[in-house]
């Protein structure tokens, strides 16, 4: 299971003295332990998990970019750069704009939904953490018109 990945690797982090792999991690842990009191102490599973990684590899690229603007706030920018290629490491390997393609060409002709909202719903159940949200939702807004 994801989170006792998770758990082992701060672990390893702690007894490496890696700073700031184990702050990351620290974070990460915390964003799910957030997220289960918020669900009435259910236990997240992979794909919950997943979705939170994502969400905060989402923040840390928002926070990125503001960082880089500032030349002042140039050792920021790495620790996010860092924060970002950490929470990577728990994301299956990321389709391709023309993978993502071939899979909603093949999503369509396998379901044949019949409204836009159904196809999306679906297309993402069965994408998710594969590829950048906003990505497919792009392609496949092209691809149902």
């Amino acid at each position: 299971m994801l989170k006792e990945q998770i758990d082992a690797d701060m672990k390893e982090a702690l007894r490496a003295k890696d700073a700031d792999r184990l702050a990351t991690l620290r974070l990460l842990k915390a964003a799910i332990i957030h997220k289960e009191k918020e669900a009435g102490a259910r236990e997240l599973d992979d794909a919950a998990v997943l979705d939170l990684i994502q969400k905060e590899i989402k923040q840390a690229r928002e926070s990125l970019e503001m960082y880089r603007r500032s030349p002042a706030h140039q050792k920021q920018a790495a620790q996010m750069e860092a924060r970002i290629a950490t929470l990577s490491a728990y994301l299956p390997k990321q389709m391709t704009e023309d993978e993502i393609r071939e899979f909603v060409k093949a999503y369509i002709q396998r379901t044949r939904p019949q409204s836009k909202g159904e196809f999306m719903k679906g297309l993402m159940a069965e994408i998710q953490g594969r590829a950048d949200k906003r990505e497919v939702s792009r392609i496949a807004s092209e691809m149902w018109e």
